[in-house]
């Protein structure tokens, strides 16, 4: 029980501090634009781009709670698909997204049935390439392969960015923790993505772990069985 309390106040703590720093900045650079009046053209369009970036930000970070917060009571809807066919859509979605960032991208699956939810599926791996964006510099590379190994099929999403310390390994699934805040902060990131990717991996009955190197980059290896049809 007092580590359940101990958790819940440290979520509301990262919660509040998450929340304070874009509104501050959103206020404060509202004020200026309010009561300074000599104001330059290009003062004006800086601070502009300010408040937007800031609301985006808190827009995404009450987006990422709430999928967290619902994920396990949202209506499931099980169904079989070709994961080559569905690796292909993913590609050509998050392709765009890679290249903003003069990035590599390449996204691929071999064909074949997996029971899953679909849009709880690209949600996974949405969050675990955008991840891999935030850890990677301009012209960094990122692959997401997918490929049956007897029952299970195994999902990789591999980058060679920053990397993660050892020590910080077992904490990245945790909600808000960032193992960069400074680089995640100034990227849009609120430390929810891959707490929610534990929710949605829990819930098809599949297991996550992570490998890294500093400075070398980061695997991520999922392993899944299928979802409902494959429940004994």
């Amino acid at each position: 029980m007092e580590d359940v309390a101990e958790n819940r106040k440290q979520f509301i703590d990262n919660l509040a501090h998450e929340m304070k720093t874009p509104l501050t900045s959103i206020l404060g650079f509202a004020d200026l634009l309010q009561i300074k009046k000599d104001i330059s053209e290009e003062g004006r369009i800086e601070y502009a781009g300010i408040i937007k970036e800031e609301a985006a930000r808190m827009r995404t970070l009450s987006g990422k709670l709430m999928e967290l917060i619902t994920v396990g009571e949202a209506n499931i809807e099980w169904k079989s698909e070709d994961m080559k066919a569905l690796f292909e859509e993913i590609g050509t979605s998050l392709k765009v997204v890679a290249q903003k960032q003069r990035m590599q991208f390449v996204c691929e699956a071999e064909s074949g049935q997996l029971v899953v939810d679909k849009e709880l599926f690209k949600s996974l791996i949405y969050n675990l390439v955008d991840n891999a964006i935030k850890a990677s510099n301009e012209g960094g590379k990122i692959q997401v392969s997918g490929y049956f190994i007897k029952e299970e099929f195994v999902i990789t999403v591999e980058d060679n960015g920053i990397g993660i310390p050892k020590e910080e390994l077992e904490k990245i699934t945790q909600a808000f923790y960032m193992v960069d805040k400074a680089r995640s902060r100034k990227k849009g990131g609120a430390g929810l993505g891959l707490a929610l990717c534990a929710e949605i991996v829990e819930i098809h009955r599949g297991s996550m772990r992570f490998e890294s190197e500093v400075n070398q980059g980061t695997r991520v290896i999922i392993r899944m069985r299928g979802g409902k049809e494959n429940e004994e």
